[in-house]
């Protein structure tokens, strides 16, 4: 189980985008369960990283004809013979028309971006789809989006949802899952302003690796995993490349600000550069 923190809006949701379309990409499922964000919305961004298209103009429909091709593509190759219907949309240019003609065949049996979208997510639902889904899909990963309103039970806790003892259950109940059912989980986690879990620094317990997310001005590209657990392996942070329009992270590493200014700070005491790189 693998574990990510981050505060609002510092990229969470966008890192388990990219996990699970990573996955997909290399021929396996993803399982993606979605509790703030509905069903389209994650798939929107899936398309974006897919197709190498800026979210924000995929929101909008205004796509050149050649980024139009590459979304046609995309949501081709996620159904049964769906790419057969593509020389037909490239005549008439009418997506609504060809996405309604691909929804009347099955999606591909080989892979899927599976997302379940449930603002009350519990662990139970949680079993309930692997135990329908999991024979008959070969899944690289599940994804829960995200670890803090992920709810024990559909019985209200008495303590609320908050509570750190629901938190901890939470935490090793996805373990025992990724355990039981050999599939690695991802799930991101709240922060506070010190980085620390909020509500219960517990649910880390269960993890076998847990990072934090730093992230940066939009112009410096770079998104940055701190690494604060790793289980029977040396504990390593990283920086990757991040392209903040089509919200596609790496593959390639890269420098954040702080170590970029430490480098041009070595070179000005006159270090040899070797040293300093």
């Amino acid at each position: 189980m693998i574990l990510v923190g981050g505060r609002r809006g510092a990229g969470k949701s966008i890192t388990c985008c990219n996990i699970a379309n990573n996955v997909y990409e290399q021929g396996k499922s993803s399982l993606y369960f979605t509790i703030e964000m509905d069903s389209r919305s994650i798939l929107q961004r899936m398309c974006a990283l897919g197709a190498r298209i800026p979210i924000s103009r995929l929101a909008t429909r205004n796509l050149t004809t050649v980024e139009w091709d590459r979304v046609a593509n995309w949501w081709a190759g996620r159904f049964e013979g769906g790419s057969e219907l593509v020389p037909e949309f490239t005549q008439t240019r009418d997506f609504d028309s060809f996405h309604a003609k691909l929804q009347t065949r099955p999606l591909h049996k080989d892979r899927q971006l599976d997302v379940v979208y449930d603002p009350v997510l519990s662990l139970s639902r949680i079993r309930q789809e692997l135990e329908s889904k999991v024979a008959q899909t070969d899944y690289g990963v599940i994804v829960v989006d995200y670890l803090n309103q992920v709810k024990r039970s559909n019985v209200p806790s008495k303590s609320g949802q908050y509570d750190w003892t629901e938190q901890i259950e939470v935490s090793k109940t996805l373990k025992s899952i990724a355990q039981e059912y050999e599939i690695p989980v991802f799930a991101p986690y709240q922060t506070d302003n010190t980085g620390e879990a909020r509500f219960a620094k517990g649910i880390l317990d269960a993890a076998d690796a847990a990072f934090t997310l730093e992230t940066w001005s939009p112009e410096d590209e770079a998104i940055t995993f701190n690494c604060t657990k790793m289980r029977s392996a040396k504990m390593e942070g990283f920086t990757s490349v991040m392209d903040w329009e089509t919200l596609k992270i790496g593959p390639q590493s890269t420098m954040n600000p702080k170590e970029k200014e430490d480098i041009k700070d070595s070179l000005s005491t006159g270090e040899d550069i070797h040293d300093a790189i």
